[in-house]
């Protein structure tokens, strides 16, 4: 048999993580990385690109039939945070996160053991959204009786 072997790419996964203002970091677990345009998990890193101070990584989509082709001589290339799954995914997790921190009045230790992050994280979590809440309309304007 002639030619080279096809190459068997593996689904890669990152980690995502959240700054806040103060700097922050808090981590929200890992995501697969997919094509923004076909979706396919069939996705190889593609370098490096240089932003501000600071270097993100490229991926390429692998998928030969990806609609992105069609149109361009080159398959898509793309940054994880700008592909449009990235953004649905963060907003998903966040509004899940926010909604068990809130709303459902679970103690730090199980959503810390949930979302695989330190009870300390999300004490200081649920102090941001606390002080986020207070400074647009009051936690005060939220309760009907004292």
């Amino acid at each position: 048999m002639v030619g080279r072997k096809e190459k068997v790419y593996v689904p890669l996964w990152r980690l995502i993580e959240v700054q806040n203002e103060n700097g922050t970091r808090f981590s929200l677990g890992k995501i697969q990385i997919c094509c923004p345009v076909c979706g396919t998990p069939k996705v190889g890193t593609y370098g490096t690109h240089r932003r501000k101070d600071t270097r993100l990584e490229t991926f390429q989509c692998k998928n030969s039939e990806c609609p992105h082709k069609k149109s361009f001589k080159t398959p898509k290339q793309f940054i994880l945070t700008t592909s449009y799954q990235f953004k649905e995914l963060v907003f998903n997790k966040l509004k899940a996160f926010y909604e068990d921190l809130m709303k459902d009045g679970a103690k730090n230790k199980t959503i810390a053991k949930k979302y695989g992050i330190s009870k300390s994280q999300v004490s200081a979590l649920r102090l941001e959204i606390e002080a986020a809440i207070d400074k647009l309309n009051g936690l005060d304007s939220l309760v009907l009786e004292p």
